[in-house]
């Protein structure tokens, strides 16, 4: 992708002003291409459509034959705001039935994400409680309106919790949950986990595949086609089809360059659950 570098120093002074860590970005001078943009390990950056080429035969949608008992559950959204009665079904469902069957069966087609509280819930269920991957989350903020950046940070995986989060204890009453004991399972689910995704399987949902592959994949293959980074899972979970990347997150604003769209994050994440080497990677 070639770009005019008079456009190239316009992107770059927009990040400059809207990124939270600005101060630890390259100086502009060192910035002559839009893939030297592209490079920057920023939380997230999106510039006009997916960039990059990824191999579409792994994301062709597959006419898979579905359950349909209490061990599937179709997710369509993890908004609460838009889908609190579906998430409030399938968590109690979910806390009701882990242990009565061998396979669980998770449907998140064109599920384009939402809130992590619901994704974490459930991860929490499956797990038995804190496994040792899961890390509190720490993120920088800026405001746009003040030009003030403050420091976030919390445990995601407990938020009935409220002294220990406080930034997520309302959004989770939302779910209305009436579950009696959260840490009912002591222990990690022993059976074999089935996801349906396709290339529409973003931002709150492709953490979710992420950290179910963190708990249940007995290994996980990493490799790169055309240049993107591709994750094959095995053991006890299985993707039918391939998950979208991580996109949507960081709170961006974006603005048009002509006619290309900028999306910039003025949220920065220190700290996450996912490891550094699978970000932007698609799951299958």
């Amino acid at each position: 992708m070639k770009l005019p570098s008079k456009l190239i120093k316009k992107i770059y002074q927009y990040l400059l002003d809207n990124y939270p860590k600005c101060k630890q970005l390259p100086a502009k001078k060192n910035i002559k291409t839009i893939e030297d943009i592209f490079r920057l390990k920023l939380s997230h950056l999106k510039i006009g459509t997916s960039y990059g080429y990824f191999d579409r035969r792994l994301c062709e949608p597959k006419q898979y034959k579905k359950p349909s008992g209490k061990n599937y559950f179709r997710i369509s959204s993890f908004d609460i705001s838009q889908n609190k009665k579906q998430l409030k079904e399938v968590i109690e469902r979910l806390y009701k039935v882990r242990d009565n069957y061998k396979t669980i069966y998770f449907d998140i087609e064109d599920n384009g994400g939402g809130d992590m509280i619901p994704s974490n819930i459930i991860l929490y269920c499956l797990g038995g409680g804190i496994q040792s991957w899961m890390k509190d989350c720490k993120t920088l903020d800026k405001d746009n309106n003040h030009r003030c950046v403050w420091k976030n940070e919390w445990n995601p995986w407990t938020p009935w919790i409220k002294k220990e989060n406080t930034s997520v204890y309302d959004q989770f009453l939302q779910l209305q949950l009436s579950i009696p004991d959260y840490d009912k399972y002591k222990t990690k689910y022993n059976g074999n986990i089935v996801v349906y995704s396709n290339h529409n399987t973003t931002s709150t949902s492709w953490y979710f595949v992420t950290y179910l592959a963190y708990s249940f994949s007995s290994t996980i293959k990493r490799y790169k086609t055309n240049n993107m980074k591709i994750g094959k899972v095995s053991g006890k979970l299985k993707i039918k089809g391939c998950t979208d990347t991580q996109s949507g997150d960081g709170n961006p604003v974006s603005k048009k360059f002509g006619t290309l769209l900028v999306k910039v994050p003025t949220q920065e994440t220190c700290s996450r659950s996912v490891l550094t080497k699978d970000l932007l990677r698609y799951w299958h």
